[in-house]
């Protein structure tokens, strides 16, 4: 076997981290369903979106590196009422695909998770719609954080709300 230079295996490093992440969103959503009955009406016609930010979005991933992650949604005009029951779907969605990724088992977890970067750090909604994220970064976003778009990446889940996303970075 031959060597690859640094930037093929960032890449390579990266890759893995995708499909990882492809496997714990399917993880999360079995989770889901057998404990609810179901997806939630105002959630069915959503989208869902993993997006990568910092090394994972610009592929160069190294060894022992975390995910530096941001979780968006979308659903169609709903009343708030319905709009809340889709976020709370897509919060408990993504809380087990972060669990998913950071339980521990014997042999150690698969990533660490960074979801610092989503709008509003840590006192912000671990979810956020794309409608909200646009709004955030056309107003109250520092220039980092839109810097920070620069490297950012839709990952995985739903391929329209990917290009949106992209159209919107």
């Amino acid at each position: 076997g031959g060597e690859i230079d640094r930037a093929q295996a960032e890449a390579a490093l990266s890759e893995i981290a995708e499909v990882c992440l492809e496997g714990a969103l399917e993880i999360a959503k079995h989770q889901l369903a057998t404990r609810r009955a179901g997806v939630p009406a105002a959630a069915r016609d959503g989208a869902y979106l993993v997006v990568g930010m910092g090394k994972l979005g610009s592929r160069e991933l190294s060894y022992g590196s975390d995910l530096d992650l941001i979780f968006l949604f979308d659903v169609p005009a709903q009343d708030e009422a319905d709009a809340l029951e889709a976020q709370e779907y897509f919060v408990s969605l993504t809380q087990r695909l972060i669990s998913a990724l950071q339980t521990h088992t014997i042999e150690g977890s698969c990533y660490e998770i960074d979801a610092r970067l989503r709008p509003s750090g840590n006192q912000g909604m671990l979810v956020t719609s794309l409608a909200a994220f646009e709004r955030y970064h056309d107003g109250s976003a520092e220039v980092w954080e839109r810097q920070a778009l620069l490297r950012a990446r839709a990952l995985v889940g739903d391929a329209r709300l990917a290009a949106r996303f992209e159209a919107l970075r």
